[in-house]
């Protein structure tokens, strides 16, 4: 079963109904009978009827499979599961992500969507370019002629690579960042978080001076705590908010198209929903967050993948040629695209300033 998923998960990921885009609906077959064949066993009529029902069965298995069998999982020699009953393990696996993506919409006021979005724009932008890069100076010259063979590029052009990466969110981190947090028009609507917070004052008062004049004529006045103002987004809710939302809406659609590839890769992209500022998480958690940020970097990764047993050129170079040839169109573009912007999103969330209290210029005499 996991030899399956692994198979369909690595493998080609294409559309169906290939004929479509030819304008061809239908196929007709018809054999020419000649003076000498008069007297064999075997009519042409037979061979026309034998052939149907094969094309009927084969065509028959085609729509059982909904003409794609990345939506069916084969657990056994006479089993399909399809899409539906399967997508469960996929939401299961997202859920840290889900639940983090409900908490920060009800407990965080006034988000800071306007510089969450500029922030993502700008690193799925640098992810395109990238993947741009990649098919025009990466690809094999072979892909240009449909054919694999085995790769002789070098792994020195990989590292480089990575470490163009590296480099390339460091400067988000130290250059972007802070640029686009001096911007006077990303500071937020704070206008909604004050209101809570005059009125939540208004009623404490109103609440002790009623307990007083309740006390004078005895009494009991039942004591009412005020409801909790949610915490106004200091920058990084908003920034999170998005990555929760690219992880769980890329992996559901993903897992529709192929479903092995989208179940393994939601399992470590999971983890991402524990990023939090370090300042204001605590030791053990900001150690655990700091570790998986460096060991998911895509240096480091693809360090210890050099290291281990697997080929990793030779699969870099199948998911870059197979993209260039449009045969696997998900793993270079998840790869650049959706791996590669969440770990740059989550460090910015690591590495984002903590601010403890309101600043002076925010509150409202």
């Amino acid at each position: 079963m996991l030899h399956f998923m692994t198979t369909l998960a690595t493998g080609p990921s294409g559309t169906h109904a290939n004929f479509i885009s030819y304008n061809i609906d239908s196929i007709t077959l018809s054999l020419t009978k000649s003076q000498t064949s008069v007297g064999r066993p075997l009519a042409s009529r037979d061979i026309l009827r034998s052939i149907e029902m094969v094309v009927r069965a084969l065509s028959n298995l085609e729509e059982k499979l909904h003409q794609s069998f990345f939506l069916y999982v084969l657990p056994s020699t006479s089993t399909f599961v399809s899409v539906g009953e399967y997508i469960y393990a996929v939401l299961l696996v997202i859920s840290p992500a889900i639940a983090h993506l409900l908490f920060l919409a009800n407990q965080t006021t006034g988000m800071r969507v306007a510089l969450a979005l500029t922030v993502i724009v700008v690193v799925e932008t640098l992810c395109v370019l990238l993947l741009v890069g990649i098919c025009k100076y990466f690809a094999t010259p072979t892909a240009l002629l449909h054919t694999f063979s085995s790769s002789n590029m070098s792994a020195t052009r990989w590292f480089v690579l990575a470490i163009a990466v590296s480099v390339m969110q460091a400067l988000i981190l130290l250059v972007v960042m802070p640029a686009l947090r001096s911007v006077t028009g990303f500071a937020g609507c704070v206008e909604i978080y004050d209101w809570r917070r005059r009125v939540t004052a208004y009623e404490a008062e109103e609440q002790k001076l009623l307990q007083d004049s309740e006390k004078a004529t005895d009494k009991a006045v039942v004591d009412t705590k005020p409801n909790a103002i949610p915490t106004l987004d200091s920058g990084w809710q908003g920034i999170k908010f998005i990555t929760m939302a690219v992880i769980v809406y890329a992996h559901c659609i993903m897992s529709i198209l192929n479903y092995p590839m989208a179940l393994f890769c939601a399992i470590p992209m999971a983890h991402f929903a524990r990023v939090i500022p370090f300042g204001t998480a605590t030791l053990p958690k900001n150690v655990w967050n700091g570790l998986w940020l460096f060991l998911s970097s895509p240096l480091v990764l693809l360090v210890l993948l050099k290291w281990s047993r697997l080929d990793v050129t030779a699969g870099l170079s199948y998911a870059v040629d197979s993209f260039v040839q449009r045969i696997n169109l998900l793993a270079l573009a998840y790869i650049c695209c959706i791996y590669i912007s969440v770990h740059t999103l989550s460090l910015v969330v690591w590495t984002y300033p903590s601010v403890g209290h309101l600043d002076k210029k925010q509150k409202l005499e």
